[in-house]
């Protein structure tokens, strides 16, 4: 897609003489009908360390996906968007379910895709014709702005020292909400794995770090989302055959049964 002057003439485009520094792009995602993609893809594996933004495309009876990566191409991908993120999930093995479970605890109205540290956020509604999602893991520092032409422009870390500006019509209080929705689900994942690293290291991590007072929040924590996710697994499987969640004293017998101590009997 060639540079739009005329759109950037809100962010300066840097032009440097030192050759491993490539040109600023900016991409208006604004208006779909006039894109020029700099490739087409048939297959595309989503990587979070390439990828910046995917936004689903319909056009021509077509259910296709635009990919901007971290080179700053703009690419036509020949596969539902749906398809490709189930792909990244199954890879990194972030499940719906608990997915739907600690999105709870937000105020978000859209479930991301959280592993660890990496961040698929969605910006819209899941059920938009346009969905978009950007990958939290390359904002720049400060990523995004309002712009004087009524939309939002998202900064990029491409590769070279390149920045890529995108600009969307979603509003900045609604990526700020989505952006920290994912950051406290990440946040949670983050102490969850760290308690179980622990476990797995016993007396040789104590040996290095006498001071554990803190994994006794940890060990809440994991019982906590443990029983959470398959609470809310259980609530979905007795609305489909029952038409409601599970009543209160099954409830209340799950979670004396998931955080009943072993006591070296059989009961």
């Amino acid at each position: 897609m060639a540079h739009n002057r005329t759109l950037g003439e809100e962010y300066s485009m840097k032009k440097t003489s030192n050759a491993e520094y490539a040109d600023d792009r900016l991409i208006d995602l604004r208006q779909l009908d006039h894109l020029q993609f700099d490739d087409v893809h048939e297959a595309y594996h989503l990587d979070w360390s390439s990828m910046l933004l995917l936004m689903r495309w319909l056009h021509d009876g077509e259910d296709s996906t635009i990919v901007i990566d971290r080179r700053g191409r703009l690419l036509n991908v020949e596969r539902r968007y749906s398809e490709l993120i189930s792909e990244l999930s199954q890879e990194y093995h972030v499940y719906r379910n608990t997915m739907t479970t600690l999105y709870k605890k937000t105020n978000a109205q859209s479930v991301g895709c959280v592993s660890g540290r990496h961040r698929l956020v969605p910006l819209t509604g899941l059920r938009n014709r346009a969905v978009i999602f950007i990958c939290a893991d390359n904002l720049s520092p400060h990523g995004f702005d309002s712009s004087r032409r009524g939309c939002s422009v998202l900064s990029f870390d491409g590769y070279d020292h390149q920045t890529i500006r995108v600009m969307i019509n979603v509003a900045i209080d609604t990526i700020k909400r989505n952006l920290n929705a994912a950051a406290k689900v990440s946040h949670a994942l983050i102490e969850h794995l760290e308690m179980v690293r622990k476990n797995y290291e016993g007396e040789r991590c104590c040996e290095r770090h006498p001071d554990f007072n803190h994994l006794d929040d940890l060990h809440q924590l994991e019982n906590r989302v443990r029983y959470e996710v398959l609470e809310n697994a259980l609530d979905s499987i007795a609305n489909k055959l029952y038409g409601h969640p599970m009543d209160e004293e099954f409830k209340r017998l799950l979670k004396k049964q998931l955080i009943a101590p072993y006591d070296g009997t059989n009961h």
